[in-house]
């Protein structure tokens, strides 16, 4: 089994469709002719014969859902790790959709072009880049709670 990877032609796909605001079910046939002319440009034909067109995967957009979901489990992950278990870390609304989450969603949605790259990179700026300064200014704190402020695009650590 051979399984190779390539983003060719993805960009200008996404760019000259202007696929971002739109139903994924609606462009995806389009996208996917897109792209295979663009491997029809790049790979040799005898390349693409031997591969198929048959037996090509290409990628589908998370919903904005799907953002949710992944920064709950990442959020999750973060608080169980060893340094972060011990300290009193509350992060309002982590589990119902509302709060740091909904907001960390939306940001996450913002960078949808990105694929799931920017859960983790987000967790790391709003999050973990907060706890250090803070655990830097002030090596004796070891409770942190995160809010979302109302009608505010910013997560804010309290005290």
């Amino acid at each position: 089994m051979l399984v190779l990877t390539s983003n060719e032609g993805y960009a200008d796909a996404a760019r000259s469709l202007d696929i971002w605001d739109k139903d994924w079910k609606e462009v995806q046939s389009q996208v996917e002719d897109f792209v295979w002319g663009h491997l029809q440009q790049y790979f040799s034909p005898e390349f693409l014969g031997r591969i198929g067109r048959e037996n090509v995967i290409f990628f589908n957009h998370f919903p904005r859902e799907s953002y949710t979901v992944l920064l709950q489990q990442k959020l999750q992950e973060f608080l169980a790790e060893p340094r972060m278990s011990r300290l009193d870390i509350e992060i309002e609304g982590i589990g119902d959709g509302s709060g740091v989450l909904k907001l960390l969603t939306d940001m996450a949605w913002m960078l949808r072009r990105e694929g799931a790259r920017p859960v983790k990179r987000l967790i790391e700026e709003q999050i973990r880049a907060r706890i250090v300064a803070a655990t830097i200014a002030n090596p004796q704190r070891s409770r942190f709670r995160f809010v979302a402020r109302e009608g505010s695009e910013a997560i804010v650590l309290e005290g």
